[in-house]
């Protein structure tokens, strides 16, 4: 099968419409929106994962920044369980005995867009890492989550050191959440 352009041309478009149909914040458009990201990197389309990815930070932003600082495990709110069906279907589709993913091997434009836009990226999940912080605390499996995908980011765009840093920060944080 491996049809990984077409797949990406039909999340898109699926993507679209739930978009139209149902709003940005509905539980079907953010895990769209998680699907896509996924569908581009399957694809080894680094250009479109990244912008998707852009477009899942705008939407956790939207719904992170409608709790209140300190809300924690105790809120009812219904964006804590918005971000919730988000992370999971993250965690769902990072899983490797339910999904492969090509290694990524970038060319000289894929460099030059990572150059111009991760840093962009960067800055949006950055900041969003922070509101998580703010929000639930930092040893919350929410803000393990972000500060994954920090690492992730920092991986992707060059910077090891930071990458490995953060890397072994977050599985010190998991070994003590761990019984």
């Amino acid at each position: 099968i491996k049809e990984f352009d077409k797949a990406v041309q039909f999340v898109a478009a699926a993507q679209a419409i739930r978009e139209k149909q149902l709003g940005p914040n509905h539980p079907a458009t953010l895990t769209g929106k998680v699907n896509l990201v996924f569908s581009c990197l399957a694809a080894a389309r680094l250009q479109d994962a990244v912008k998707s990815m852009t477009g899942l930070a705008d939407a956790l932003a939207d719904l992170v920044n409608q709790l209140p600082d300190n809300a924690g495990q105790s809120t009812g709110h219904p964006a804590v369980a918005q971000i919730d069906l988000v992370l999971n279907r993250i965690l769902e589709r990072s899983d490797p005995d339910s999904f492969a993913y090509p290694v990524l091997e970038l060319n000289l434009l894929d460099v030059a867009f990572l150059a111009l836009q991760g840093p962009a990226l960067l800055g949006k999940v950055s900041q969003l890492q922070e509101r998580f912080h703010r929000c639930f605390g930092v040893d919350d499996p929410r803000c393990i989550g972000i500060d994954l995908w920090m690492a992730f980011i920092y991986d992707a765009t060059g910077q090891q050191r930071l990458a490995s840093d953060r890397y072994e920060e977050l599985l010190a944080r998991a070994e003590k959440a761990l019984p």
